[in-house]
């Protein structure tokens, strides 16, 4: 159960990484059908990468984990290698790759299978750039976050982290 939050929050993050480069890939495969790729090609290219993806990140968040339980000390290695804890590797590795299968290959079929090629074309045409983008609106907001944070600091403000003092 200390676990399940985690795994949660590995599955939001696979969902958040997927769908910013979901426009990426849109185009990709939409370049892919104007060139002449079959629905089933461009589906099949898709589930490479997504279980490529899918293992890759599984097995380093595996060896993440096994590393950072060893260097904290929360278990020995003859713990970290018992049969159930492989077990639980494999189940931690397959909820990985499916989560990223599932995110990944779910749009590329449901498009593949309701946008013809024409319409595609459109994807592929150059967007606008964000209102952000356009007028600096990230540099704006940075520059004004240091010129509080300079003078937060000029006024002799500190940030105390801990009441206790330790």
């Amino acid at each position: 159960f200390l676990g399940l939050p985690g795994a949660l929050l590995a599955m939001v993050l696979t969902a958040i990484f997927v769908a910013s480069s979901a426009t990426q890939r849109r185009r990709e495969q939409a370049l892919l059908r104007l060139r002449g790729a079959s629905s089933r090609q461009v589906v099949a290219a898709a589930a490479v990468e997504a279980i490529a993806i899918g293992v890759l990140g599984s097995l380093l968040g595996l060896v993440a984990g096994v590393v950072l339980v060893e260097r904290l000390g929360g278990a020995s290695h003859a713990v970290l290698t018992s049969s159930r804890t492989i077990a639980w590797y494999g189940v931690a590795t397959l909820i990985g790759l499916l989560t990223t299968v599932a995110m990944m290959l779910v749009p590329t079929w449901w498009e593949s299978r309701t946008v013809s090629v024409q319409r595609a074309r459109l994807v592929l045409q150059r967007e606008r750039a964000p209102f952000w983008e356009r007028y600096g609106l990230d540099l704006i907001l940075l520059a004004l976050a240091a010129g509080l944070f300079w003078q937060a600091k000029q006024s002799g403000y500190q940030v105390v982290l801990v009441p206790e003092g330790l």
